[in-house]
């Protein structure tokens, strides 16, 4: 494909290319759980609008009722509360519902996103979602969501919604999610990104560790398992770009097979990753998935490094220094950089 090394990849290629009906490539989007993106326009603003229960007093109040204003935005009349965003966007996310229309009818019409894409600043994109950037705006509070959503504004005047005239020829998917689907569909089980693609609780480093798993977990056995644990190791160095030799060593060690590492915890489920996982990257995804659920519902800051380090320790018997190297993989705090 010819724009597969690009930032994003169209839509339309991936089904020229692979001559997929709309309802298959459909079903593979929904299975791996990808978004369709569209570049953000210019000259217009962007506005995150909801309603919200606030908890954050003897007695749960409407956002609206907190700030004491009538209920309604420009965006909605069943919003209580709106705010322009000053993140850099580069790109809006919208629902399959609206790509089909694009193919039934060749453009539609598009006033509400559920999320946005920005650009970090190693180059990658990360998304926020419609909740999240709400929560953000009324930070401290802890808002409760009934709905919340993205839209454009005109930058003249007071805010008032713009419709987003849309075609197929519009929308992407990432370079991720391209690789990931690509794998499914040509049966590449060897592919780097296989079956997973970032969901919101990983954390870039988790995101690697789970591809790790992909490419190393089905190939060690007890007569190369020495030599595949190196494999990894040199793998992680490399993805990861760390010098610290004990995360990776922990890292490799938590992606082999639990009968062949004597100090692997009790798998609980498997309920965010794939069958073919090991006790402790399950309990990794579902430990860093609790922990976002957490700060997503209520706000304020995620937990404590040393509070997820106890939980795996104390509840799922890891050992201390595993904990310690699951902890560092968690985290989705951004390290501030000096300028």
């Amino acid at each position: 494909m010819e724009n597969s090394n690009s930032q994003i990849i169209p839509i339309t290629e991936i089904r020229k290319e692979y001559k997929l009906s709309e309802s298959e490539l459909k079903e593979n989007l929904i299975q791996l759980k990808i978004d369709l993106l569209v570049r953000r326009p210019g000259n217009c603003d962007i506005y995150t609008s909801g309603s919200a229960i606030i908890l954050n007093s003897n007695e749960p109040k409407t956002i609206k009722d907190h700030y004491k204003k009538r209920k309604g935005t420009p965006f909605s009349d069943e919003h209580d509360s709106c705010n322009k965003l000053s993140e850099n966007v580069l790109f809006l996310t919208i629902s399959l519902t609206d790509w089909l229309d694009t193919i039934s009818f060749g453009k539609t019409l598009v006033n509400k996103f559920q999320s946005i894409y920005l650009q970090t600043t190693e180059g990658t994109l990360t998304k926020k979602s419609a909740q999240q950037l709400f929560r953000t705006a009324h930070s401290p509070l802890t808002p409760i969501f009934i709905d919340s959503g993205v839209f454009l504004s005109s930058r003249a005047g007071e805010p008032s919604l713009i419709d987003f005239p849309l075609t197929e020829n519009d929308i992407y998917i990432t370079p991720d999610a391209y690789s990931s689907l690509k794998a499914k569909l040509t049966g590449d089980t060897n592919s780097e990104a296989n079956s997973t693609i970032k969901d919101y609780w990983m954390s870039e480093k988790l995101l690697v560790l789970n591809r790790a798993s992909d490419l190393f977990f089905s190939r060690i056995n007890h007569n190369n398992r020495d030599e595949i644990l190196k494999n990894i190791e040199d793998w992680l160095s490399e993805k990861w770009n760390t010098p610290k030799a004990r995360l990776i060593e922990q890292a490799a060690l938590s992606v082999i097979p639990d009968e062949l590492y004597r100090s692997a915890p009790k798998k609980t489920s498997n309920k965010v990753t794939g069958n073919h996982r090991s006790s402790a990257l399950t309990i990794i995804n579902e430990t860093a998935k609790a922990v976002e659920d957490n700060f997503l519902k209520k706000g304020g800051r995620r937990d404590k490094a040393q509070t997820i380090e106890s939980e795996l320790i104390n509840t799922h018997g890891f050992t201390k220094i595993m904990a310690t190297a699951a902890t560092t993989i968690i985290s989705l705090k951004v390290k501030k950089t000096n300028k």
